[in-house]
């Protein structure tokens, strides 16, 4: 499997950046939630 980095369209941002939060959110539990100012887009 072949894998590579696409680049997003402005409009996928926000999709993109949840995915990626909920993502540290399910693996990263020594974090605070000041650490992540993700949210606040």
């Amino acid at each position: 499997m072949k894998h590579g980095i696409d680049c997003i369209d402005k409009f996928e941002y926000k999709e993109v950046a949840g995915v990626w939060e909920a993502s540290v959110r399910a693996t990263h539990h020594f974090l605070k939630e000041e650490d992540m100012p993700i949210s606040s887009l």
